[in-house]
């Protein structure tokens, strides 16, 4: 957030074109490093890139009839490198894609901007294979296809998005993406109400979203069940 009192608007956004690209050897993906450059190479801030999306077109997600998202890096998202003894699992020839969004709420215009993009992996001949994770992701307005925005009422207010896990397992991370005026984002048991996991933002005087937290759990992780319902809310404060 830059401060000026703008707030964001998808509206406003300029989308690039999706990017193809082919990953190129058998091994496990670990995860993103983003960082915005000028033609010299010089580093630009981060809140000039409102989102960068990469997805897998040879998945679909679990919970959502859309393509695995294998990058989700947004305004406030920090790098996600996994443990070396974590991984996605990749396959040479496996079809990938990128595109970002540009948002830039300041007066000051930028020239030649690009986005560094480095994604670490282990190949296949790694002496000690890693464990295989996979992305999920849960959006409290899933519209597959539609445009991903709606309208915040004034004061308090929550969306869900409720599911039922078609398989078990465990979270070992949680994090999230809000926009302004966004307060936290809760998993819960859509049975009991019981919270599961719970990141909150952190915002500015003007309601500014600069960060939104994360939790692992790395050890034993968060524990899922097959058939179970839950649901995830996000809760906004608009005045």
């Amino acid at each position: 957030a830059d401060g000026s009192g703008e707030h964001e608007n998808h509206a406003a956004h300029a989308f690039s074109p999706l990017v193809r690209f082919v990953w190129p050897v058998n091994g496990w993906y670990r995860g993103f490093k983003v960082e915005l450059v000028d033609s010299a190479g010089n580093e630009l801030p981060q809140h000039l890139m409102h989102h960068l999306v990469g997805v897998d077109f040879a998945h679909r997600q679990l919970l959502e009839p859309d393509l695995v998202r294998f990058i989700a890096s947004g305004v406030e998202t920090h790098n996600v490198v996994l443990p070396r003894i974590m991984g996605v699992p990749m396959k040479s020839g496996q079809q990938l894609g990128i595109y970002a969004g540009w948002h830039n709420p300041g007066a000051k215009d930028y020239e030649g901007v690009y986005i560094r993009l480095a994604m670490p992996y282990l190949p296949s001949n790694t002496l000690v294979k890693p464990i295989e994770v996979f992305p999920v992701q849960m959006d409290v307005d899933n519209t597959p296809g539609q445009p991903n925005v709606y309208d915040l009422p004034p004061g308090k207010s929550s969306r869900t998005f409720e599911f039922k896990m078609p398989i078990a397992g465990r979270f070992l991370g949680i994090g999230g993406h809000m926009h302004d005026y966004g307060v936290d984002l809760q998993l819960e048991d859509a049975g009991t109400g019981k919270v599961l996991s719970r990141v909150a933002t952190e915002r500015d005087s003007l309601g500014h979203v600069l960060s939104v937290g994360r939790k692992y759990y790395p050890v034993l992780g968060l524990h899922m069940d097959a058939g179970h319902s839950y649901k995830v809310v996000g809760t906004y404060d608009t005045p």
